[in-house]
C-alpha cells in the first residue's frame, strides 16, 4: 500500500551538490538511462508490442526557414524526446523516481542514480505519463530539474481520459558543455543506442520495437526515421557467437559479432558491458597488437565486408561497474596479482587469445595482400633486408596493411633491428645457461646453436649490405656533385665539404656513422679527435689565438713519458678543400703555403688536452695533409716549385717535408673518385650494384 508520505514530494537530499559531484562523460548517457527504463518498463511489466519512440530535436530547428547559408550543417542539439507504452509513473514507480540509489530495481542492474544524469547534461526534464489503477487511467504530470529535484507547482497527478499506457520523458535544452560533441547524425545516434543496449537486442527476451527521428539538416522538409530493430538485423544480420571464458574463478560471456552495412562504424571494437549495457569501448587493434584489425574484413563465405565487434559480459562486470556506468572498480595492473584477485589486464590477456582465434581465419586474405606489399618494398627498396622475409607473418602483425610506402622503410628497419635484439637475447640466454648448468652436445642445443648461427649471420649479412649501399649512394653523389647542374655552372666546395663531413662540427657531435672521410681514407675515420671547419681556437683540444681553420683538423694521443702533465700529439692530420677548377693560386695564396702555416701555428702554441692540462707538440710530431682540388694549371706550377712528385697513377702528387715531418698528398677530385669506386668495387660487385 502507497502512503500519502511516500508520494509526497518531499526530499532529504540536497539535490544541487548531488548532480554536481556525479560525472557525465558522455551527452547521450541520459538518453541510453531514460531508453533502459522504457525497455524495462515493457519487460518487466510483459507489455506486448512494446514501442519506444524518440524524436532528437536541433537548436534551429524552430528557424528552419531562415536562411540556407549553413544549409547540410548538422545543428546541435537542443531537446531529446522518449515515448513508450511501458506501465507508467504510477504511484509505485514515482515513490522511487523521487528518491535517489532506490534499489527496487537492484536485480536488473539498476543503480538508483540514472534520472540524476538527466540533470547534470539537460537543464530540465518534463514528464508525462498516463498509466492504469484500479481500472481507471490517471496521467501525472512534472516537471524536475534543479535545485529541488520536482517541481511542486508543475506536480499533476488526476484522472485521464486516456484509454493506453503512454509516458513521455522530455529532456530538455542540453546544456554548453555538451553542444560541441552532439552535432551527430540521428543514424550514428541510433547506432550509439544499439551498441550501448546490444544485450538488449541479442537478449532471450522480446526487445521492444525502437524507432528514432528528426532531421540533420533541419533547413530541409525531410525528416529521418528509423527503426533500431530492423538496423540491428542488417547490420549485425543476427550472427552472434557467444563463448563462456573462464579467468580464475570468474566467468565471462564473450560475444563475436560480424557487423555488415553501417556507414557509422570506423573500428573494430570492443565493449564491456555490465547490467546488459556497454560501460566502454576501446579498439581491437589496440588491444590485440593486430595492425591488420584496421580496415574492413571480408567474409569469404558471403563476400561482403564487416567490422569485427567483441561484447565483454559477466557478473563480475555487473558487480564492479560504477554507478555512472563509464567504468569499473577493477585494479588494472599487479605484476604479481594474487589469487583472490582479478586485474583488467588478466582479463584483457585472456580474451585476447579468443579474439585472435576468432578473427585469425578472416585475416588470411588481409595478410595474404601485406605480406606481397612487404616483399615488394624489401626488394624495391631494402634487399639487404630480404632475410627477414623468412619470418612468420605474426612477426608482421604490428605493421598496418595501408602503411605508407615510406613508412613501411623506416618499419622494416626497425624490424631488423627488433630482430638483433631477439638474438642478443637468445645470446645471453644461451651464455647464462651454460655458467649455471653447463651445456651438454644434445641435438637439441646442436639444432638451437645452428639456428642462432644462421639468424645471426643472416642480420650481419643485412647490416654489411647497409654499409656497401651507403658507400655506393655516397660515391654516386660525389660523382654528381663533380658534374655540371642544370644552370651550366659547378657545385660549391660546400658540397662536397659537407658529403665527406658537415662542416662547423666536431667528432663530439657527429658519429662515426655521419661522415663519410673514407672517401678519402678508410684510416681517418678512426682518429681520436675531429673538427671540421672550426677555428683553431676553438677546438677545445687547442688553444691558439687565432682565426685560421683548415677544413679538417684530427689528432692521435698518446702519453709520451712517464710524467703523466707531459702529452704530446702522436700525429696530426690536417684536410684542405678548394674549389673545383679553381685556377687563380698565386705564390702568397695557395693551399701549399696554408697548410705550412698551420703547422708553424700548431707547433709555436700551447696546446691543452681536454681536461685544460699542458700538451707538449713536439718535433717528432708527424703531420699528414690532405689537399683536396683540382690540378689546374695554376697550382701544377706551384707544386713543381715546392718539389713534388706524381703519384703513380695520375691525378696525384705527394712531397715529404723533412722540416715538419709531414706528408703532403694533393689529391685531384678526379682521382679521389677514382680511387674510392676501386677500394669499393669489390663490395659492389658482390652485392650485385653496378
Amino acid at each position: 500500500m502507497i502512503s500519502d508520505e511516500d508520494l509526497s514530494l518531499d526530499n532529504s537530499i540536497e539535490f544541487q551538490g548531488l548532480v554536481q559531484q556525479i560525472k557525465c562523460n558522455n551527452y547521450l548517457m541520459p538518453l541510453y538511462e531514460a531508453v533502459i527504463n522504457s525497455i524495462q518498463s515493457i519487460q518487466i511489466n510483459r507489455i506486448k508490442n512494446g514501442k519506444i519512440d524518440i524524436y532528437i530535436e536541433r537548436n534551429n530547428e524552430v528557424q528552419q526557414k531562415l536562411s540556407d547559408e549553413f544549409k547540410g550543417k548538422i545543428e546541435p542539439i537542443k531537446n531529446i524526446y522518449i515515448t513508450d507504452n511501458g506501465i507508467g509513473f504510477n504511484d509505485e514507480n514515482f515513490k522511487h523516481f523521487k528518491r535517489v540509489f532506490t534499489t527496487h530495481k537492484k536485480k536488473y542492474g539498476c543503480k538508483g542514480i540514472g534520472r540524476v544524469l538527466w540533470l547534470k547534461a539537460f537543464r530540465e526534464v518534463k514528464v508525462d505519463s498516463s498509466y492504469k489503477k484500479n481500472r481507471q487511467f490517471y496521467n501525472r504530470k512534472f516537471t524536475y530539474k534543479l535545485p529541488s529535484g520536482i517541481e511542486a507547482e508543475s506536480y499533476i497527478n488526476k484522472k485521464s481520459k486516456s484509454k493506453s499506457n503512454s509516458t513521455t520523458i522530455k529532456l530538455i535544452g542540453l546544456k554548453n558543455e555538451y553542444l560541441n560533441e552532439s552535432n551527430q547524425k540521428i543514424e550514428t545516434i541510433a547506432q550509439r543506442i544499439i551498441e550501448h543496449c546490444f544485450e538488449y537486442f541479442v537478449g532471450k527476451s522480446t526487445i521492444p520495437e525502437i524507432t528514432i527521428s528528426g532531421y540533420d539538416d533541419p533547413r530541409t522538409e525531410k525528416i529521418i526515421q528509423l527503426n533500431l530493430n530492423d538496423m540491428f538485423l542488417k547490420i549485425f544480420h543476427g550472427n552472434v557467437e557467444e563463448e563462456n571464458i573462464k579467468i580464475k574463478n570468474k566467468t565471462f560471456s564473450l560475444k563475436h559479432v560480424k557487423m555488415f552495412d553501417s556507414s557509422e562504424a570506423s573500428n573494430h571494437r570492443i565493449f564491456y558491458c555490465a547490467n546488459s549495457r556497454a560501460v566502454f569501448s576501446e579498439t581491437l587493434k589496440s588491444i590485440t597488437q593486430l595492425a591488420n584489425l584496421e580496415n574492413k574484413i571480408i567474409d569469404k563465405s558471403t563476400g561482403e565486408k564487416f567490422y569485427y565487434n567483441v561484447y565483454l559480459s559477466g557478473n563480475y562486470f555487473d558487480e564492479k561497474v560504477d554507478y555512472v556506468r563509464d567504468s569499473f572498480d577493477i585494479i588494472k595492473h599487479l605484476d604479481n596479482p594474487p589469487r583472490n584477485i582479478l586485474t583488467f589486464d588478466e582479463i584483457k590477456n585472456k580474451i585476447v587469445k579468443s579474439i585472435k582465434k576468432y578473427i585469425e581465419p578472416y585475416l588470411e586474405i588481409v595478410k595474404t595482400e601485406k605480406r606481397k606489399y612487404i616483399e615488394k618494398v624489401v626488394k624495391n627498396k631494402l634487399p639487404q633486408y630480404n632475410y627477414i622475409l623468412q619470418e612468420s607473418d605474426d612477426f608482421f602483425d604490428d605493421i598496418s596493411p595501408s602503411i605508407k610506402e615510406n613508412n613501411l622503410v623506416d618499419k622494416i628497419r626497425l624490424k631488423h633491428f627488433q630482430k638483433k635484439e631477439i638474438l642478443d637475447n637468445e645470446y645471453h640466454a644461451i651464455l647464462i645457461e651454460k655458467k649455471k648448468h653447463g651445456i651438454k652436445e644434445t641435438p637439441e642445443y646442436k639444432e638451437r646453436l645452428k639456428k642462432f648461427k644462421e639468424e645471426l649471420l643472416a642480420i650481419n649479412n643485412a647490416d654489411l649490405s647497409e654499409y656497401i649501399l651507403h658507400r655506393k649512394i655516397i660515391i654516386d653523389l660525389f660523382e654528381t656533385y663533380l658534374s655540371w647542374k642544370e644552370d651550366k655552372s659547378y657545385y660549391k666546395e660546400d658540397a662536397i665539404h659537407d658529403l665527406i663531413y658537415p662542416k662547423g662540427f666536431s667528432s663530439d657531435e657527429v658519429s662515426y656513422e655521419n661522415h663519410n672521410l673514407w672517401i678519402i681514407d678508410d684510416r681517418l675515420s678512426f682518429q681520436d679527435f675531429i673538427a671540421s671547419d672550426i677555428p683553431l681556437s676553438s677546438n677545445k683540444d687547442l688553444s691558439i689565438p687565432d682565426n685560421k681553420r683548415p677544413d679538417i683538423f684530427f689528432d692521435n694521443k698518446y702519453i709520451f713519458s712517464n710524467d703523466s702533465k707531459k702529452v704530446t700529439f702522436d700525429s696530426i692530420t690536417l684536410i684542405e678543400f678548394k674549389r673545383p677548377l679553381r685556377d687563380d693560386y698565386t705564390s702568397e695564396e695557395n693551399p701549399i703555403e696554408q697548410t705550412y702555416s698551420y703547422i708553424n701555428k700548431i707547433k709555436d702554441k700551447k696546446l691543452l688536452t681536454e681536461k685544460g692540462r699542458p700538451v707538449n707538440v713536439e718535433d717528432n710530431t708527424r703531420f699528414y695533409i690532405y689537399i683536396i682540388c683540382d690540378i689546374t694549371p695554376s697550382l701544377e706550377k706551384l707544386l713543381k716549385t715546392h718539389d713534388f712528385n706524381k703519384t703513380v697513377d695520375p691525378g696525384g702528387y705527394y712531397k715529404i717535408h723533412g722540416t715538419y715531418n709531414a706528408y703532403i698528398e694533393i689529391i685531384s677530385l678526379d682521382k679521389l673518385l677514382s680511387d674510392s669506386k676501386k677500394r669499393n668495387a669489390i663490395l659492389f660487385e658482390k652485392l650485385g650494384l653496378k
